[in-house]
């Protein structure tokens, strides 16, 4: 649920602009918001597509009939798509690692083989100037491999990096998970997505900007101005509940590495050198996903 103020005839008021009374609630992540143009602010600052989640839990005392349909659908699509998977799943694999392995085969080839192999590949796979130019110059760049998901799949909707070729670097879509014990000493995560990071960031500097802006944030100085976050509101909220307990404590990073078939295999980098050098040598599924420990 999203955090929210009340007006003083006890209405809630819009999480995004919190001036005016809320009129809509998004269908994805129940943010409140008052105006088309709050709404449109609320996608890019959050990635919300503003689709209704089929799999979010729901208490068996507020399980509707339109729930249970709504489920209930979800289960004949997904068993539709295994029945689907199982018959030409071999192919699927066999399709994903030629193509994966075609980008690295070709990326660091001369330009004009490269141009070739682009024009070809970006038609048959669809994938415009923008991708390859990203797959191109992070491996050029750092030696780092970006495996692509197909169309469709959260993970690639969700990817906004890109390669800036006036100042010649890359800006990251980084997913950062926290594990948070709550006040029942329940482990819960904290999923942060954070878009248009600086090559040179360090992610030590961030996080300590993070923490400048929200203890002061909670302090009731409300300092917007250190920098330009895409982090939702909800976010926001856990998070700065997090640090402040966890003020004084180091930080260590650990990148989700795709070398490993092993299933949510981290390996840890170092947070006082620049993404690219972190980042250097690596394999990721479209963007870094980062877990956070608080030492």
């Amino acid at each position: 649920m999203d955090s929210h103020t009340l007006s003083a005839g006890g209405e809630r008021k819009c999480s995004i602009c919190n001036i005016q009374i809320s009129k809509y609630k998004c269908p994805g992540c129940e943010i409140r918001t008052c105006c088309l143009e709050c709404v449109k602010k609320h996608k890019v600052q959050s990635g919300c597509t503003g689709e209704r989640s089929k799999a979010h839990y729901i208490k068996l005392k507020e399980f509707t009939e339109n729930d249970f349909y709504s489920d209930y659908s979800f289960i004949n699509e997904y068993s539709r798509l295994c029945s689907t998977l199982k018959r030409k799943g071999p192919d699927v694999r066999n399709k994903l690692n030629s193509e994966n392995t075609f980008i690295t085969n070709n990326l660091n080839k001369p330009g004009k083989i490269l141009k070739q192999n682009m024009g070809m590949f970006a038609s048959k796979q669809k994938f415009n100037r923008k991708t390859f130019l990203l797959l191109k110059m992070a491996k050029q760049k750092s030696n780092i491999t970006i495996l692509t998901m197909p169309d469709g799949m959260l993970k690639r909707r969700n990817n906004r990096s890109y390669y800036n070729i006036n100042k010649e670097k890359i800006f990251w879509t980084i997913e950062f998970i926290v594990n948070n014990k709550n006040e029942n000493k329940d482990t819960e995560t904290i999923s942060i997505s954070e878009y248009n990071l600086d090559e040179d960031t360090k992610l030590d500097d961030l996080w300590n900007q993070y923490k400048y802006l929200f203890l002061n944030e909670s302090n009731g100085k409300n300092d917007q101005t250190i920098f330009k976050s895409y982090m939702s509101q909800n976010a926001r909220n856990q998070l700065q509940n997090l640090l402040k307990k966890t003020d004084h404590k180091t930080i260590s990073f650990y990148l989700k590495s795709a070398f490993s078939m092993i299933k949510d295999r981290f390996v840890k980098i170092n947070g006082d050198i620049s993404l690219a050098e972190a980042l250097e040598n690596q394999r990721i599924v479209e963007y870094p996903s980062i877990k956070v420990e608080f030492n």
